[in-house]
């Protein structure tokens, strides 16, 4: 079936976009391999990469056990574009990224506070439906569930949410890389995330672009998707940002609040927050 606009009942907002992009809810695990061929394309050269392992396949299976089960808590939208083509080896790892509808050509991914808003994505996809143009198409998705996999991108069975395992699990470093470093990373994200009050907020997790479609407005386009919604809910959003990206997120009302250095101050992150627009 193919992609089409965001699941019943959040804004179809996707009328910006040029006529062959489409933004939908990610289905997962059936996106993964796509979303982990952005992710790499798009940090790539950014300097984040410093922890990073050597191998390309080691960095791309850790990007998909991140990346493969969809948590009650989260919510993950993508742009599609129609006319693409999958099939080739994007990031060199020496496996083709089979694709079929288009390409994935961004994501976000986004840490949904309890409250209306995560009812409401949890809604959308207990109906199964999409919203085109005020009319109802059927949508994929597994029902708000975990999804487990066979390795071939077909689902086996369905539960609830990640277990405090799987959850730990995807919190490893992958072979190879720098276990200091990323170690390092991870508990001054977390001091952070705890000294904000991130738990209680709209969280972008991230954002990525594939940098062969930037300029195009997909990161506005993937940020309006959820601001719009906190705005009308009244909550307030929170993301640490690359340094290199914060332009993007001032744009929208995000105020740099903190930061952190790593890797010797080559690397900086922001915590940026924003409050809702009233009458938005």
């Amino acid at each position: 079936m193919p992609d089409v606009p965001l699941l019943s009942p959040l804004p179809a907002s996707s009328s910006s976009l040029p006529a062959n992009l489409i933004l939908a809810r990610c289905r997962v695990p059936a996106d993964t391999a796509a979303i982990a061929s952005v992710y790499l394309a798009a940090f790539r050269g950014s300097g984040f990469e410093y922890w990073w392992a050597p191998s390309a396949a080691a960095m791309r299976d850790w990007v998909e056990l991140r990346f493969g089960v969809e948590d009650s808590a989260e919510a993950l939208f993508k742009i599609v574009d129609e006319d693409g083509s999958g099939g080739e080896d994007e990031d060199g790892d020496g496996r083709q990224e089979e694709r079929e509808g288009g390409k994935v050509v961004a994501f976000a991914k986004w840490n949904v506070p309890p409250g209306r808003i995560r009812d409401m994505l949890q809604g959308g996809r207990r109906m199964g439906e999409m919203t085109v143009g005020g009319t109802a198409a059927g949508g994929g998705g597994t029902d708000g569930a975990k999804a487990e996999w066979n390795g071939k991108g077909d689902v086996v069975a369905t539960a609830g949410d990640m277990s405090a395992a799987e959850k730990k699990s995807r919190q490893k470093p992958p072979p190879g890389a720098d276990v200091a470093a990323y170690e390092e990373l991870s508990s001054g994200a977390k001091k952070l995330a705890d000294k904000w009050g991130a738990k209680d907020k709209l969280g972008l997790s991230v954002l990525c672009v594939d940098p062969s479609y930037g300029g195009r407005g997909l990161g506005f386009m993937l940020l309006k998707t959820m601001l719009d919604v906190a705005d009308a809910e009244g909550v307030t959003a929170y993301v640490d940002a690359l340094r290199r990206a914060t332009p993007l997120y001032e744009r929208h009302g995000f105020v740099a609040v903190d930061s952190i250095e790593y890797d010797g101050g080559s690397v900086v992150i922001d915590i940026m927050i924003r409050e809702p627009r009233r009458g938005s």
